[in-house]
């Protein structure tokens, strides 16, 4: 498994998450992260994949409170 590379590839996501000033954005944000999941599909368990969506909900809910709360 290239666990760095995963990781790696994440942690883009999640500053792409974070760098979001619109709503619009963070759902493109959803968008790439969906294109991450299909990209690692064969390499991640489900358990794993479940762990991911998970926090990447957490911090799109986090970064959705940020940007209504500037905006």
């Amino acid at each position: 498994m290239e666990v760095i590379k995963i990781q790696k590839d994440y942690g883009w996501v999640l500053k792409v998450l974070d760098s979001c000033l619109s709503e619009e954005q963070i759902k493109t944000s959803e968008n790439l992260f969906k294109l991450f999941l299909n990209k690692w599909s064969k390499e991640l368990s489900e358990e794993r994949q479940l762990t991911f969506i998970s926090n990447f909900r957490k911090y799109k809910s986090h970064r959705i409170t940020i940007v209504k709360k500037v905006w």
